[in-house]
């Protein structure tokens, strides 16, 4: 049998094809973007014949698709009101007169915000309206544009819903939404106080100084992504998010409470559903839909096995061993192709492990940790550089120092947690 005849070369070729995308996030000379590398490889696992079309189809988990989809239109009837915008401005008075607590205020109003919707959409609109306040107040944006980037990550990992890799863990795994939050939300928090305590530590010296006077971003023109505040749509929004939130904690299955919550937006906001549909994030579901049929190819072909048996024998027996090591593998391939197609292809080997549930937890803490490491960790981190080339572009070491050691601690605290969980018969 030649190579081109076997299945799990084939699906390996796939797999490194569009894996390699992933990390490089597009190729030289080829305008392909993540989502469009994705569609390439789920195309050419079919007509390479890694799976047969109704097996690809078969392979979208499409409750995952729904739970994002919905918790996308909910977060975007609160940005179609305008509502982050105002939550961010309402933060820009203490920028002048009071820095630390401008600071905080952008930790915890990111961070809580980013375990109820996506943490991406919080970056979005916070970001632009962070440059402005400081510049307004004649401070430096950077220290805080760090800052919002590290809690909007470390806050999303309360919650099954702060972001697509803790999605997709809720669905494969046992684990409700209320249980989850109950052993995720306190590490989350303790995140949260670590980020502040770092960022007033490596900056404390511009956030103690006298404010400059106040100067506007290098290019006014930029549009802000935020309209004008729209009060009665800000608070049909929340009630839309009350009603996800609502049923998530009640037990409901998770791509069905996005959904009713979602369905509940439509109705309520009282605007056109066209504006809504503006709002969501259509590439990455397309992204999710193309790395499903790729990933379940090579794990059908075994490709995902072999990855598997070549770490297993560094897994050893024992939780406190296997949870550094999915850790420590968790972060670094967390940096090399993100978080999200790690999770995909990490999925089958948790229930080999000890204590599964521990290890859904720790996968879940350990991916969105990661994304604070390096500026490329995450699409958070991505979204907020992009928005500081406005101002003073966010370099790679800028954030390093600050993202590596608050990542590495994070990472710590997580594995140290779900070791003390099991310990105390919680998982």
């Amino acid at each position: 049998m030649s190579l081109l005849q076997d299945r799990l070369f084939l699906a390996c070729l796939v797999l490194a094809f569009t894996f390699g995308g992933v990390s490089l996030r597009r190729f030289p000379f080829l305008p392909l973007d993540r989502p469009a590398i994705a569609f390439l490889g789920a195309a050419a696992t079919v007509v390479l014949g890694v799976l047969k079309l109704d097996e690809a189809f078969a392979a979208i988990k499409l409750d995952v698709i729904a739970l994002l989809l919905g918790t996308m239109v909910t977060a975007g009837t609160l940005a179609r009101a305008g509502f982050y915008g105002r939550v961010a401005r309402s933060l820009g008075d203490l920028a002048r007169a009071e820095p630390r607590k401008f600071l905080l205020g952008i930790v915890v109003s990111s961070g809580v915000l980013s375990a109820l919707v996506v943490n991406d959409t919080v970056c979005v609109f916070f970001a632009p309206l962070v440059i402005q306040s400081a510049r307004a107040a004649g401070r430096r944006p950077m220290p805080f544009l760090i800052a919002l980037a590290l809690a909007a990550n470390t806050g999303s990992a309360g919650t099954l819903v702060g972001n697509p890799q803790n999605a997709l863990i809720g669905i494969a795994s046992n684990l409700g939404f209320a249980r989850f939050a109950a052993l995720a939300g306190p590490v989350a928090l303790l995140g949260l106080i670590l980020a502040y305590l770092a960022v007033s530590i490596f900056y404390r010296k511009e956030l103690a100084a006298e404010p400059a006077p106040p100067t506007s971003p290098v290019d006014p023109s930029a549009p802000v992504p935020a309209p004008p505040y729209d009060a009665a749509l800000a608070r049909r929004g929340l009630m839309a998010l009350a009603l996800t939130t609502a049923l998530l904690f009640s037990g409901v299955p998770l791509a069905l409470s996005a959904v009713l919550g979602a369905a509940a937006a439509v109705v309520i906001s009282r605007i056109p559903p066209r504006e809504l549909w503006r709002t969501v994030d259509w590439p990455l579901l397309l992204f999710f839909a193309g790395l499903f049929i790729v990933t379940e190819g090579a794990r059908s072909a075994g490709a995902i096995g072999r990855i598997e048996q070549g770490f297993r024998p560094l897994l050893g027996t024992g939780l406190p061993r296997q949870a550094v090591v999915m850790a420590s593998v968790t972060a670094i391939a967390s940096q090399v192709v993100s978080n999200v197609p790690f999770v995909m292809a990490a999925r089958p080997w948790i229930p080999g492990l000890e204590s599964p549930d521990a290890q859904w937890v720790l996968l879940a803490l350990s991916s969105t940790f990661a994304g604070n490491l390096t500026l490329v960790g995450s699409i958070a981190n991505l979204i907020v550089a992009e928005a500081s080339t406005r101002d003073e572009p966010m370099g790679f070491l800028e954030h390093l120092k600050v993202g590596l050691p608050v990542a590495l601690v994070q990472i710590a605290l997580s594995v140290a947690a779900v070791i003390a969980y099991v310990s105390l018969g919680w998982l």
